[in-house]
């Protein structure tokens, strides 16, 4: 009920339990009215809501203050400014009135009480329905992300509810003793309510109760609104039929702490961690894990497991996320990118990050094609790119650093090389802490080595080719099969008599004593120089370490249509006075272990002899001679236990047999190489 009062020259109200239309507001001109139940403002574009499908506002139908609603003082009662008096904030009218000024006018105070709304039209619910209450504080911002943000911001804070199932044409007392279900708490500014709990249901009546605000008059509502809003759902069952819940939603990014807290990273501008919207969601994407790659990934105690992967495209950058097996979604366990990333979506570049400006990280599109077992691939800027899975880390997924696809086009040969043929070995292995089989990046092939008919011949027609990479200051070789797959040498032994390295592409390096090699890590670094032919094969690998010395990788034989290599031995490039050819001849007996090494040497004079060492593998002192056919008996003498003996004879050409006697057993051996003194690629 309203009466006129002449007196005051404007209308007023009786404070009932009826609210007042809007059609009896009569304060200030709504100069920037938009239509009778809208203001324009600053807020307008944060706060309008009418260009969702099925947008209505709804009507103030109860009021009932609470006494917080008179204690707020009366600061102006001016013709001109009757909205800030307590008169105006009163006027339940207001609500009716969207006004969306920064520092509205046309708001009613609920100060401790509450207050009945009624939609025009009932409305059914769906998953997407959403519910707006907007409260009006002066000097706010148009919303805050943490309720609890806002009340810092001003101590304002009501109830809101609706009541399922009930379209009552009008109000009456008994609709206060239905059954209300509470849709959350409102704080300042702008709150909005997925009602998708209730959906099936219907709703028309809403009721906000200020019942935690601090401040005198309370809970300020500047209006209500209700639309249907974009899906809550980011993955669907009809995209993802497997998922144990109705479907992915921003709920599901549950933001943990500790080991499971994604990261705040920022490079280059870029946000290592983002939560993308259902239409970023790239759909071919979406995979359900194996129960074989389940069982791998397993379960760390206390977590949930992973069940399933998708990747989005955000402002042009994938993003890659987990499904865990309580809906939850979590960024990757480690992306290698910048140093290690936990918990991160970007989906590494190639190339590190100092690679790039922000500039052209800002010009960078990248584009999900698909998945290769647990592989990323995409393309970047037309070019096909990788991200190999490493591992598993706590039962969640690792990748490597990313890598161009293509390492070597065709041409060389005639099928392209990329990197899904690089085979790597079935046991993994490192040495000097560096892992002994990797894939190089294109840039990181140093040397492309195609055989020919009669080098491809020796393998059978299973090999066609080497390449040789140089990757972090390391040398690595690699055979290229017929079908173009790539894998690391067949055989090698680090250092001489070493660790047999099966598989594996890091070119055996020499022991630098009994207890250390020429490792990377400590400064040393390695030059490929090219292969050579030694011993009658054409693939003996020469390299450099710097300030230490060439060494030579000596090809020993085909073994099952692959190849087999010795230990490396340090090359020695013939000079005046220097060892000019060596061989060495291996006595083994059941009792006695003798080896003897014959080498030629030049002496200042230019005579040249043999020399003979004689190394003693048992416990005690040996006397022993050595015979040689046609020259009689050369040396006699005394070798100690364990220790060796040299000793020299002239040197009279040819390819002797030599005899070693020792307690009366006697050991013939022939070499097998003759020593001539133009042998000038020797090893020694």
């Amino acid at each position: 009920m309203t009466f006129s009062n002449p007196a005051d020259g404007f209308t007023v109200h009786n404070w009932g339990d009826m609210a007042s239309t809007q059609s009896f507001d009569v304060n200030t001109s709504n100069d920037d009215q938009l239509s009778n139940k809208e203001i324009d403002g600053a807020y307008y574009v944060d706060w309008y809501r009418g260009d969702y499908e099925s947008h209505q506002y709804a009507e103030i139908k109860l009021y009932r203050p609470g006494i917080g609603a008179d204690k707020y003082d009366v600061l102006d009662l001016s013709e001109d400014n009757h909205n800030v008096s307590k008169e105006s904030r009163r006027n339940s009218a207001n609500a009716d009135i969207a006004d969306y000024n920064k520092n509205a006018s046309k708001f009613v105070s609920l100060g401790g009480g509450y207050a009945i709304f009624k939609l025009p039209t009932s409305v059914t619910v769906t998953k997407n329905t959403t519910l707006q209450v907007v409260e009006t504080s002066w000097n706010k911002a148009s919303e805050y992300s943490e309720i609890a943000d806002a009340f810092v911001a001003y101590p304002e804070q009501a109830s809101v509810m609706v009541l399922p199932n009930n379209n009552a044409r009008y109000f009456s007392e008994g609709l206060l003793s239905e059954t209300w279900v509470e849709v959350g708490d409102a704080s300042i500014a702008n709150n909005e309510f997925n009602l998708g709990d209730l959906e099936g249901s219907t709703v028309q009546w809403i009721k906000i109760i200020d019942n935690a605000s601090k401040t005198p008059d309370g809970f300020d509502i500047n209006f209500v609104s209700i639309f249907e809003g974009e899906s809550n759902t980011i993955i669907s069952t009809d995209d993802a039929p497997w998922l144990p819940c109705d479907g992915i939603t921003a709920d599901s990014y549950a933001i943990r702490t500790g080991d499971d807290n994604p990261s705040n990273a920022v490079i280059l501008g870029e946000a290592m961690y983002k939560i993308p919207t259902a239409d970023q969601v790239i759909k071919s994407s979406i995979i359900e894990l194996s129960q074989e790659q389940k069982d791998y990934f397993g379960r760390v105690s206390g977590r949930s497991a992973i069940i399933g992967a998708f990747v989005a495209e955000i402002d042009g950058k994938l993003h890659a996320y987990e499904i865990h097996d309580d809906c939850s979604v979590k960024g990757i366990r480690h992306f290698e990118w910048g140093g290690a990333r936990k918990n991160t979506s970007f989906v590494a570049l190639p190339n590190s990050p100092s690679k790039y400006s922000t500039s052209e990280m800002a010009g960078i599109t990248t584009s999900f094609v698909e998945w290769d077992g647990l592989d990323i691939i995409y393309d970047l800027n037309g070019e096909t790119v990788r991200v190999p899975f490493a591992t598993k880390q706590e039962g969640r997924i690792r990748y490597k650093n990313a890598i161009y696809n293509m390492i070597l086009p065709s041409g060389d040969f005639t099928c392209d090389i990329t990197y899904d043929k690089f085979t790597p070995p079935t046991k993994a292995q490192s040495f000097d802490r560096v892992n002994a089989f990797l894939v190089p990046k294109p840039g990181q092939i140093i040397d492309v080595i195609v055989f020919d008919a009669a080098q491809k011949a020796q393998f059978q027609g299973n090999l066609i080719g080497m390449l040789i990479a140089k990757i972090n200051n390391r040398l690595h070789a690699y055979e290229v099969k017929s079908d173009c797959t790539v894998k690391g040498i067949r055989h090698q032994s680090w250092g001489a008599g070493g660790t047999a390295m099966k598989n594996q592409s890091l070119i055996s390096q020499p022991k630098k004593n009994n207890s250390s090699s020429y490792a990377v890590s400590d400064g040393y670094k390695y030059n490929w120089i090219g292969l050579i032919t030694k011993n009658g094969w054409d693939y003996n690998m020469l390299y450099e370490v710097e300030g230490v010395g060439e060494f030579i990788l000596p090809f020993t034989k085909v073994f099952y249509k692959q190849m087999w290599y010795g230990g490396p031995k340090q090359h020695i490039v013939c000079s005046a006075h220097d060892v000019i050819g060596e061989v060495e001849v291996d006595y083994y007996g059941d009792k006695y272990g003798f080896t003897t090494q014959q080498q030629l040497i030049e002496a200042p004079n230019g005579d040249v002899f043999r020399q003979l060492r004689v190394k003693n593998h048992t416990a005690s002192n040996q006397d022993f001679y050595v015979e040689s056919y046609g020259n009689g008996v050369v040396f006699q003498g005394t070798v100690s236990a364990n220790k060796e003996l040299f000793f020299t004879i002239p040197y009279s050409g040819g390819n002797p047999t030599f005899k070693l006697y020792i307690d009366g057993s006697v050991l013939t051996k022939s070499s097998s190489v003759t020593l001539t003194k133009d042998a000038c690629d020797v090893v020694q």
